[in-house]
């Protein structure tokens, strides 16, 4: 059976939950997801069912980012992908070289997709922000 994404390439660089439940939807509809770790592991793998609750159909790759190689063997991945989702705080994937301009230069025609609890502008963009203190700032109950 034919799936609406299959044969598209999602990288993703996912923390806690809005990175990995996103690139969940886009598996599930057939996308090829590789979930690019630290070699300790997600940060979310400590959370109890979190880890199961949003990476189904996904493969998952340790890299060290900072490293040489590591660096090199993620932007080799970054210029086979389709796309590319993350959720780190706001000038992360920048200050390790996988930035927006970076990565568009190297590949054109990637769809980098960039979510944060605030945004990436404004006082409290480099908040940490997940669904509990967005409910909490927010006066959501």
């Amino acid at each position: 059976m034919t799936r609406l994404l299959d044969n598209l390439f999602v990288l993703e660089f996912g923390a806690i939950f809005a990175g990995p439940y996103c690139t969940q939807f886009l598996a599930d509809m057939g996308a090829d997801v590789l979930k690019i770790e630290r070699l300790t592991g997600a940060v979310g793998r400590n959370l109890v069912g979190n880890y199961r609750a949003a990476n189904r159909n996904k493969e998952s790759f340790s890299i060290d980012l900072r490293s040489d190689r590591g660096r090199e063997l993620g932007l080799a991945l970054a210029a086979q992908a389709d796309v590319l989702v993350e959720n780190y705080r706001p000038g992360a994937m920048q200050r390790l070289g996988f930035g927006y301009q970076a990565l568009s230069e190297l590949n054109p025609r990637l769809v980098y997709c960039s979510l944060s609890g605030y945004g990436s502008k404004g006082p409290w963009q480099d908040l940490p922000g997940q669904d509990l203190l967005i409910q909490a700032a927010s006066g959501t109950r």
